[in-house]
């Protein structure tokens, strides 16, 4: 694989959300065990439906595709200018640019995780003989993965704008265990008006070049899908090295809230494809 080529792929949002989930399962595993069980015993929020929104950004804004401008497409420009081939201009990232918008409705035992992609990185024309075309366009694309008694369905609509679905995997059963200690975290935050708790800096899974910060739900029955609590806040260093290249990926609520009627739609595929 080319050099420009695997910068491209290693500093694109689906790369990046790879080096997040792994962050994240390795936290969870580490030290979350006890609570995932036990909301799944106590049946989580107890039928209350909660919403919550949250994005996924770098920060700083901009500096994901720094990185990307100032590898892969100068090395191909510097190439095309060698060639005597014009060279299309690197595109301007959108101010409300985030990688990711995630929508959680649950009500503490069946829930449906939505995922929108705003933003498409088109990477595919990026040589000489194309002008080093690197493209932002608005993206389509939606992952919806929905629990209901017991069975998962998987929707989404690709970039065509095409539903498919699949449907009614069985989930297994969550294991009750005791609960959780919850001094684990023992740091109060308050983001978009959503109070979380956090891993204290001193926590040995928290380190300024990996994993710096994981915050859950501050309610005394924490936010939870499948038995496990939701994060809903971090900060995660991506494996990238040189420090004129450091940036870190944020995932951070935008909303928290109680919804007032139960709707059962909600948990029907059918919703979201029509």
């Amino acid at each position: 694989m080319q050099l420009t080529t695997f910068i491209t792929r290693a500093t694109n949002r689906k790369a990046l959300k790879e080096i997040i989930v792994v962050a994240l399962a390795a936290t969870w595993l580490a030290g979350c065990d006890n609570s995932a069980a036990s909301s799944a015993g106590k049946g989580g929020s107890g039928g209350t439906m909660r919403e919550l929104v949250q994005v996924e950004r770098p920060d700083p804004p901009g500096a994901m595709h720094r990185i990307i401008r100032e590898t892969s497409y100068e090395a191909c420009a510097g190439a095309a200018q060698a060639l005597n081939l014009p060279v299309k201009p690197f595109p301007q990232v959108p101010a409300d640019y985030v990688s990711e918008r995630t929508t959680v409705i649950t009500d503490g035992s069946n829930y449906v995780r939505k995922i929108e992609h705003p933003y498409n990185e088109v990477a595919d024309q990026m040589s000489p003989e194309t002008g080093c075309e690197y493209r932002i366009e608005p993206s389509k694309e939606v992952d919806i993965y929905i629990v209901n008694d017991g069975k998962s369905t998987s929707v989404r609509r690709a970039s065509d704008g095409q539903w498919r679905v699949e449907k009614n995997t069985i989930m297994p059963a969550a294991k009750k265990a005791g609960s959780e200690d919850a001094s684990t975290y023992s740091e109060q935050l308050t983001i978009n008006g959503v109070k979380l708790r956090c891993l204290s800096a001193s926590n040995p899974l928290i380190s300024r070049d990996d994993l710096q910060a994981l915050c859950r739900d501050a309610s005394d029955q924490p936010l939870s899908t499948g038995g496990k609590p939701v994060v809903l806040y971090s900060r995660v260093k991506p494996p990238i090295g040189g420090t004129d290249f450091s940036y870190v990926v944020v995932t951070e609520p935008v909303s928290l809230k109680q919804l007032n009627q139960h709707d059962g739609k909600i948990f029907d595929p059918a919703t979201y494809t029509k």
